[in-house]
């Protein structure tokens, strides 16, 4: 028995000597930058770039839908137009039919450019991108300064912390599999 808890006074005995060693390897820089503070800023410094990878990814995606469904609809307007002159010249009444049929297509491809949205989806990921780049740049710059030049990391971690809030408030979401493929 008497081993059993000598066993166990020493794993104590470490585990507080670790805690004790973990303390003091937190050093403070001043301001109350220390180890850890540093390592927050980097992580969220790394979130905000991953954020950025998937909006552009997303604002990307989105574009390209939005011309998929866009230069079909500008080409058959243009054909459209030109059977419609075309028509008023000759008075050709099975013209009419294949007008009246292009014209069907291009309200529905219209229709779904609208219900879609893809250029205003495009544009919000666009501009989510910016701001988590903006913010970046901050956290860069202000990692990037010399200690006695920082602001204390209190003010930093809030003012930070308020603009990331307000920046994932506003954010559009990000299809799954883009999610899934950073």
């Amino acid at each position: 028995m008497e081993d059993n808890e000598s066993v166990n006074i020493n794993i104590d005995d470490n585990s507080s000597d670790l805690r004790l060693s973990q303390q003091e390897k937190e050093k403070d820089y001043g301001n109350g930058w220390t180890e850890s503070s540093l390592d927050k800023f980097e992580e969220l410094l790394k979130c905000c770039k991953r954020k950025v990878l998937l909006h552009n990814t997303s604002s990307a995606y989105f574009s390209k839908w939005y011309r998929y469904i866009t230069y079909p609809n500008i080409i058959l307007s243009t054909v459209l137009t030109m059977l419609t002159t075309y028509n008023t010249s000759t008075y050709e009444t099975t013209l009419v039919y294949y007008i009246a049929g292009l014209s069907g297509l291009n309200n529905l491809i219209t229709g779904f450019s609208s219900f879609w949205e893809y250029s205003k989806r495009a544009d919000s990921h666009n501009n989510s991108a910016l701001q988590y780049s903006d913010l970046s740049r901050q956290i860069t710059t202000e990692l990037f300064l010399p200690i006695n030049e920082r602001n204390p990391i209190k003010y930093d971690f809030d003012v930070f912390s308020l603009l990331l809030q307000n920046i994932e408030g506003s954010e559009p979401s990000i299809p799954k599999f883009i999610q899934n493929k950073y």
